[in-house]
């Protein structure tokens, strides 16, 4: 289905768009379940996928570790940003949806609040 890729990892369903998202050698994708087909890569790419799993809060993003940054990505525009630095890489992240994230760092272990409303990433340029 990937041509030339090695890997298709990191799974994750988003609610809120009704997409699987995954990483295909690291790069994010985004699979559409009511269209049945897979969206065109982002015009800007995003950060790869170096934690060991993605996160969903249903809204419209993903969330997941780019090295020591936990990075969110807007499945429908690919607008991102970086919600903030860890000490270490992060490995493991899941959530509670609508809640707060929780990934692993090396041996420790972070809750992560998110500020209620959160605001949006801006999808388009005034």
């Amino acid at each position: 289905a990937f041509d030339g890729a090695s890997a298709v990892n990191r799974l994750s369903y988003n609610v809120h768009l009704n997409y699987v998202v995954m990483a295909v050698d690291d790069a994010l994708r985004v699979f559409d379940i009511n269209a049945m087909r897979m969206r065109p890569p982002f015009d800007e790419t995003p950060p790869t996928v170096t934690s060991t799993a993605m996160a969903q809060r249903n809204d419209p993003y993903v969330y997941y570790g780019h090295e020591s940054a936990l990075v969110r990505v807007h499945l429908d525009s690919g607008t991102w940003e970086k919600v903030l630095d860890m000490p270490t890489d992060i490995g493991p992240i899941t959530s509670i949806l609508e809640e707060e994230i929780y990934l692993a760092c090396g041996v420790h272990v972070y809750k992560i609040r998110f500020p209620d409303p959160y605001p949006d990433i801006p999808t388009q340029t005034p």
